[in-house]
C-alpha cells in the first residue's frame, strides 16, 4: 500500500511551468540564433555578388585606350573673325594695317605639325585671310580685275591677259614644279588662275558673299539656306565620293566652298609620319655619291 501512494514519477516539470526566467531564456537565445543566420546570409550574399562580378570583370573586352588628342579644333578660333573682303581690304598693301591684321595668320600653315597649327582647326577663318601671304610671300596681291580677265569664258575666248597676269603663280597648278606646300595661301589668293587649265578645270570661283550667305544658312534662314544650297552646287564634285570627284584637280578653287561645310581634307600629318632623319640631306645629290 505504501508503494502505491508514492508518485509514478520521480521528477515533475511543474516549477519549470512557474519559472518566467526561464521563458525568457529561451526567447533571447532564439532571437540571438536568427539574428546570427541573418548575418550569415547576408555575409555569403554579398561574396557571391562580389564574386559574379569578378568573373564579369575577367570576361569583358579590355577598354580600348583614349586617342591622343590636340587642341586644333579650337587654337586660333576667335583669332580669325574677319571676312574674307575684310581681310583683302586691310591687305591692300603690305603695310602696318595689313601687319596687324595678320599678326596671328602664322599657326595657318596647313604643312604645319597638327599640335602647333590651327588650320584644320579653323579652315574657314585661315582660307579668308589667304590675302596675309603678301606679307612673306613676296607676291603681291592680284590685279583688281584678274576675275573678270580670267573668267572661264575670258579665257576661252583669249587667255592672253590672265595668262600674264598669272604667271608669278604657275607653279600653284603645273604638277612639274608644284609650289603648293610652300606656297599654299599664294595659290589660293590666285585660286582663279587655275582657269588656264582648261579642261582639266570643273568647278568654277563661288559668287562673292558666299560666307556670310552660308553663315545665315546656319542660323536657321531658310531663304538663304536655298541660295546657299545653290551656291554650293557648283562644287559638288569637291565632295562626290564617288570615282567623280575633283578635288585633287581643282584643289584651290575647291577650297574657297569651305563655308558650304562639305569638304573633307585629311591633316597632313595623321597620314605621312614625320622622317626620321632630314631628307634634304640624306636625299641630296651629294649624300647620294
Amino acid at each position: 500500500d505504501d508503494i502505491d501512494d508514492e508518485p509514478r514519477f520521480k521528477y515533475s516539470t511543474a516549477e519549470l511551468a512557474d519559472s518566467p526566467r526561464n521563458t525568457t531564456c529561451c526567447i533571447v537565445t532564439m532571437c540571438i540564433l536568427c539574428i546570427i543566420v541573418a548575418i550569415a546570409l547576408s555575409v555569403t550574399a554579398v561574396k557571391v555578388a562580389q564574386k559574379k562580378d569578378e568573373e564579369r570583370a575577367e570576361q569583358a573586352p579590355a577598354p580600348t585606350p583614349p586617342m591622343p588628342t590636340s587642341d586644333t579644333s579650337t587654337a586660333g578660333a576667335d583669332l580669325f573673325t574677319m571676312t574674307k573682303e575684310e581681310v583683302n581690304l586691310d591687305c591692300e598693301t603690305r603695310d602696318q594695317i595689313c601687319s596687324d591684321t595678320c599678326s596671328d595668320f602664322t599657326c595657318c600653315d596647313p604643312m604645319m605639325n597638327e599640335l602647333a597649327g590651327c588650320f584644320f582647326g579653323n579652315r574657314e577663318g585661315c582660307l579668308n585671310y589667304a590675302r596675309c601671304h603678301i606679307q612673306t610671300s613676296g607676291v603681291e596681291k592680284p590685279s583688281p580685275n584678274i576675275n573678270a580677265i580670267c573668267s572661264t569664258s575670258s579665257v576661252a575666248n583669249d587667255p592672253t591677259l590672265c595668262d600674264s597676269s598669272c604667271n608669278k603663280v604657275k607653279c600653284c597648278w603645273e604638277d612639274d614644279s608644284s609650289c603648293m606646300d610652300r606656297s599654299f595661301y599664294t595659290c589660293v589668293d590666285y585660286a582663279i588662275c587655275q582657269n588656264l587649265r582648261g579642261a582639266d578645270l570643273k568647278v568654277p570661283l563661288p559668287i562673292d558673299g558666299l560666307e556670310e550667305l552660308c553663315a545665315e544658312t546656319a542660323t536657321g534662314s531658310l531663304t538663304q539656306g536655298g541660295r546657299c544650297e545653290t551656291a554650293c552646287a557648283a562644287a559638288e564634285c569637291c565632295w562626290d565620293p564617288s570615282v567623280n570627284n575633283c578635288l585633287q584637280n581643282n584643289f584651290f578653287t575647291c577650297l574657297l566652298y569651305e563655308p558650304c561645310g562639305q569638304l573633307e581634307i585629311p591633316q597632313a600629318f595623321s597620314v605621312v609620319p614625320e622622317p626620321s632623319v632630314d631628307t634634304s640631306v640624306v636625299c641630296s645629290s651629294s649624300y647620294r655619291a
